[in-house]
């Protein structure tokens, strides 16, 4: 095939037309490193090759570009990547990659975001959902998130002296508060042991 026209896009992207009518995208950088120029000849499956290897190229950067804003799940990586529209060959190689560089790694980002739910008071159940809606498995976000009764009260009780210091003055207060733990995802046995002891106290 003979290269008739070369001509840049957008996105650091040259199209490289052929007399047959086909066409193919490489990546700008990549591109300025094989010196290709209107009327050379090649073959297709050179054509094919050359679009292939530009594909994993610009797939492995906009990775990396990914992750240098980010830690992300490999399930959203690869997600980002697929919805950017890279075959998916080259999204497999990529997380391929990532994870052999240590650049991905599901456990130790599932860590830092339970890590950062109970920084931030949020019940067992919703730290899960959190973790799922991240990426992580269910079975994986369940297995990092055990129950702990004593821990779900700390977490209740540091609330209340919180969001909800002022918030519990009256009956109808209380229960407001009471349902929106709830909706949070905290037990209503663990609401009911914080709010009974703090009860007590205040009334001792």
């Amino acid at each position: 095939m003979k290269i008739i026209k070369i001509l840049p896009r957008r996105k650091r992207i040259y199209e490289v037309r052929f007399d047959d009518g086909t066409y193919i995208n490489l990546d700008k950088d990549f591109f300025e490193t094989l010196g290709l120029k209107e009327e050379d000849q090649i073959s297709e499956d050179r054509a094919n090759e050359l679009e292939d290897t530009s594909d994993l190229l610009r797939c492995k950067n906009r990775a990396f570009y990914y992750l240098s804003n980010s830690s992300v799940s490999e399930k959203k990586l690869s997600e980002k990547l697929l919805n950017g529209g890279f075959p998916a060959a080259c999204v497999e190689k990529t997380i391929k990659r990532c994870k052999q560089l240590g650049y991905i790694n599901d456990e130790s980002f599932a860590l830092r975001v339970k890590e950062k739910c109970d920084q931030n008071c949020f019940s067992n159940r919703k730290t899960i959902e959190k973790l799922i809606i991240s990426g992580i498995s269910v079975q994986g976000a369940k297995e990092i998130c055990i129950y702990d009764s004593s821990f779900e009260q700390e977490k209740i009780r540091s609330l209340l002296d919180t969001k909800y210091k002022n918030k519990l003055s009256q009956e109808t207060d209380i229960k407001k508060v009471t349902n929106s733990l709830l909706r949070n995802g905290f037990l209503f046995s663990d609401i009911k042991s914080v709010l009974k002891l703090e009860f007590d106290t205040s009334e001792e």
